[in-house]
């Protein structure tokens, strides 16, 4: 072991030393190593001190002397991402979780890196929520995260998740509010965010649909954003086409923006009384080879209040061949109320003596039947 003896004389020999701690971690000679590493350790760099930590812990079983040194490590480089690690795993395993918390919140003020930073912000909530029991505080350390991140997808839904009182449901609005403010109002994540909010925990419906606004005035073809007004419209008919409008352009499938334009149409007909508009777009949606019952009814209200018996009889067929058995009865009597209007009474017969076969009632078929039997003068029917 002459590497002893030299390193007695020549204490900062450096080669002496790699080559003593080498002949000490093979010969696991642990005693020799430590000694090594302790007469090193006052002015070694941060690296070194991070070994002697790990040595300390993985092969003296010296827990505190590896927490000691690993917060040595820390404090002297507090943006140092392994120092950190280190620190933390060491203290999270000895339970000590307000100083691990404490050691990320210094950590983060070295970083510039705004990803980094809010994943170590969501950490030190999830430990303070978790294993210190405190919701307030993780929510307070949530806003933080988000405050200097930016990041509403990272944090939004935690923060929604965390948020309580209507006291803390304000104070996370005005965060999010001065963070779109800050953006200048380009922040469209951070925009319909705050309008949830708005309109839902503070219920403020008026100020959520300005910032909705906001958000398709940058982006007009905003889903989020159009199917929320067309829910905070949901009182003001006119508003709620505007929005449908909206809705069957911006619409990714085909099926959603059929659905948007029959919306439309029946907004213009139940509470708008704008039946010629609600029959024009009705007829522009109709689809023959794929029959929809409600606007074939849309299409057969239009044709009654615009006493096209043509149309309205033609809608007819239509739902009587996609009818169930139970429904078709009905439709057949309102066949032979359109014949009959038109003067066609042998097909207003034919309608009559269809629906009787379907079940109608009786009433409803003989009546009318013998008034038409008379009118064609055909007494034998009539008679029987």
């Amino acid at each position: 072991r002459a590497w002893e003896k030299i390193l007695v004389v020549r204490p900062e020999d450096t080669e002496a030393r790699s080559a003593l701690e080498g002949w000490a971690a093979r010969e696991e000679d642990w005693e020799t190593l430590k000694s090594l590493f302790e007469e090193e350790a006052p002015g070694a760099d941060i690296d070194r001190v991070m070994e002697v930590a790990e040595f300390r812990e993985q092969k003296l079983g010296d827990r505190q002397g590896a927490l000691e040194g690993a917060k040595r490590a820390f404090e002297m480089q507090p943006g140092h991402r392994r120092a950190l690690q280190a620190y933390q795993r060491l203290l999270e395993n000895q339970g000590l979780y307000q100083q691990a918390v404490s050691a990320i919140l210094v950590h983060v003020k070295h970083l510039k890196d705004r990803g980094e930073s809010a994943s170590h912000y969501q950490y030190a909530a999830y430990l303070t929520e978790t294993k210190l029991g405190d919701r307030e505080a993780a929510l307070i350390l949530l806003r933080r995260g988000f405050a200097e991140s930016q990041d509403d997808i990272a944090f939004g839904p935690e923060v929604a998740r965390l948020t309580e009182t209507e006291d803390e449901w304000r104070d996370s609005v005005a965060v999010w509010r001065k963070a779109f403010r800050k953006s200048k109002g380009k922040d469209v994540q951070t925009a319909l965010r705050l309008a949830a909010w708005t309109a839902g925990p503070l219920g403020k419906a008026k100020a959520a649909k300005k910032l909705y606004q906001q958000v398709l005035d940058r982006d007009p073809k905003n889903l989020p954003a159009i199917r929320q007004l067309l829910v905070l419209s949901a009182e003001r008919p006119r508003q709620q086409v505007r929005w449908l409008e909206a809705l069957a352009v911006a619409a990714p499938t085909v099926e959603e923006r059929y659905v948007a334009c029959k919306r439309k149409a029946a907004l213009y007909e139940a509470r708008l009384g704008a039946h010629r508009k609600a029959l024009e777009l009705y007829e522009a949606i109709d689809r023959p080879e794929a029959p929809d019952p409600e606007v074939l009814n849309g299409l057969l209200k239009g044709y009654r209040k615009a006493k096209n018996r043509e149309g309205e009889a033609a809608v007819l067929e239509r739902l009587w061949n996609i009818a169930p058995g139970s429904q078709r009865a009905a439709i057949s009597l309102g066949l032979a109320d359109c014949a009959r209007r038109a003067k066609r009474l042998d097909e207003h017969v034919g309608f009559l003596l269809r629906a009787r076969a379907e079940g109608a009632p009786s009433p409803r078929v003989s009546e009318p039947l013998e008034v038409a039997y008379s009118r064609l003068k055909r007494w034998e029917e009539l008679a029987g």
